[in-house]
């Protein structure tokens, strides 16, 4: 049997710390695996159907039923879709007629792609974190798939982080090196999410609403787990089945500011300038006919699963708060923000008195300089190692929701009020670490990084602070 989350959390966990910090930690996990599970792909699905006996009911709308005598289609792409794609087979596989959906071939479950294949689901590859010829050539397959499907079907499109490098097909004469190109510079150049979506949506034929285009005549529905900043759907996957107010103008002046426009391929700026200059369709805007019979439903994002954390820890005796779910920036300065805040609610009780329990959400960035392992959430983590030492009873966990931080093996890591001094007995000085950006073999030596391999969905990242004094 499959371990939980919690298990695995805890079992990656074996620090040797005083006590309070130890029971600080665990009531962290604990959090932390309640907001996991929250947002799960599998569990967040099923959240939102229902039948009556005649019907299945798909998201809010009641509009979104399936008749017994008519089933649906169904397809999907980015980083959850195997455990989204499950849970409708599960709960509803006398409706599906057929589907297809897009994975990234190293986060794959064999045991769930068989099932899904199994129940008549074709189960293809595409590129993670950059767009490959498997990507164009999958797209392109789920795109004539949809297009072939009866008119009065309805289409359930399952969407997730990720899907933007799964699901693409490039417009004008882009070819797959060139697009791939560009989201590995914009990713270099830490591009915020929402200016990486108006890029990407405006030289993609599937993105920026256009993916809708292939669905109308049919009524759709999306069910979207979001990892956008702030709940934004719009930006997930680039937006692929809602409308789309950005212009070329404004990828152009977003390339432009970061001073990359000038390195691109002759094809991006060219196809770019093409738009400005209205050789090019715009993607589609409000109002649009082939979104008369599209909903889109939120089923998951970090916004519900830190409201959700909060209220659990609550219910565990702590006084709780969200700082943020928009936390950007070098993952070193947003961490030196969070110690601030540490600082305050240890010594001064504010903004709320021990025992107290802080989540926030958000995804840092790192400015690689050197050659270790690590990630955002575990340099987050060590830049902080030396504010909170000595503070016993403060535990501080950073957790990528996807279960992968960076180049490492590990989703994150737990620090506390031992954590400097345990390091410090075995000759590791978090300076050292982190000049080489190495906070993975920092934590791994401490038994405190947490491996719990791919958790199959994808909200960014989730901030957990815990302090019993």
């Amino acid at each position: 049997m499959e371990k939980s989350i919690y298990m695995k959390l805890v079992s990656s966990y074996k620090a040797d710390s005083c006590r309070a910090c130890q029971y600080s930690a665990l009531e962290g996990l604990e959090i932390l695996a309640h907001g996991l599970e929250v947002v799960d792909s599998y569990k967040s699905i099923l959240r939102y159907l229902s039948k009556d006996g005649k019907h299945l009911f798909i998201g809010g709308n009641k509009s979104n039923r399936i008749d017994l005598d008519k089933g649906f289609y169904l397809v999907g792409f980015g980083k959850a879709s195997l455990g989204m794609s499950k849970a409708l087979v599960d709960y509803s596989s006398q409706y599906l007629e057929k589907g297809l959906i897009i994975v990234d071939r190293k986060r794959v479950s064999w045991r769930i792609m068989n099932y899904l294949r199994n129940n008549g689901i074709d189960v293809l590859y595409g590129g993670y974190p950059l767009p490959d010829k498997h990507t164009i050539s999958s797209s392109q397959k789920l795109v004539d798939f949809i297009s072939s499907a009866p008119e009065d079907k309805l289409v359930v499109v399952l969407i997730s982080g990720g899907g933007e490098s799964l699901f693409e097909i490039p417009i004008a004469d882009i070819d797959v090196d060139d697009i791939s190109f560009l989201y590995k510079i914009c990713r270099e150049n830490a591009m915020r999410p929402h200016e990486f979506s108006t890029v990407i949506k405006h030289l993609s034929k599937v993105k920026g609403g256009r993916f809708a285009q292939y669905i109308y005549p049919r009524h759709g529905v999306s069910l979207i787990i979001s990892q956008s900043l702030g709940h934004d759907i719009y930006d997930v996957a680039g937006g692929p089945t809602l409308p789309d107010e950005s212009t070329y103008e404004d990828a152009k002046r977003i390339l432009e500011f970061y001073g990359i426009w000038d390195d691109l391929p002759t094809s991006i700026t060219r196809a770019i300038m093409e738009g400005i200059e209205g050789d090019l369709p715009e993607t589609l805007r409000k109002g649009d006919p082939v979104f008369k019979y599209m909903e889109n439903v939120v089923v998951a994002s970090g916004k519900i699963g830190l409201k959700s954390m909060k209220m659990f820890s609550e219910l565990k005796g702590y006084n709780s708060f969200i700082l943020s779910n928009r936390l950007v920036g070098e993952a070193k300065e947003i961490g030196q923000v969070i110690a601030s805040l540490v600082e305050d609610m240890y010594w001064d009780n504010e903004p709320v008195e021990p025992p107290s329990v802080l989540v926030a959400g958000g995804e840092t960035s790192v400015s690689v300089r050197g050659s270790g392992t690590g990630g955002r959430n575990q340099e987050l983590l060590l830049s902080i190692v030396r504010r909170i030492s000595g503070l016993h009873g403060v535990a501080v966990i950073a957790f990528n929701t996807d279960g992968v931080d960076g180049n490492s093996p590990a989703g994150g890591a737990v620090i506390d009020g031992c954590t400097l001094r345990d390091g410090l007995r075995k000759g590791l000085y978090p300076e050292d670490y982190l000049r080489e950006n190495d906070s993975y073999t920092f934590f791994k030596h401490l038994n405190r990084a947490l491996a719990t391999g791919a958790t199959g969905t994808d909200v960014n990242d989730f901030i957990i602070v815990v302090i019993n004094v």
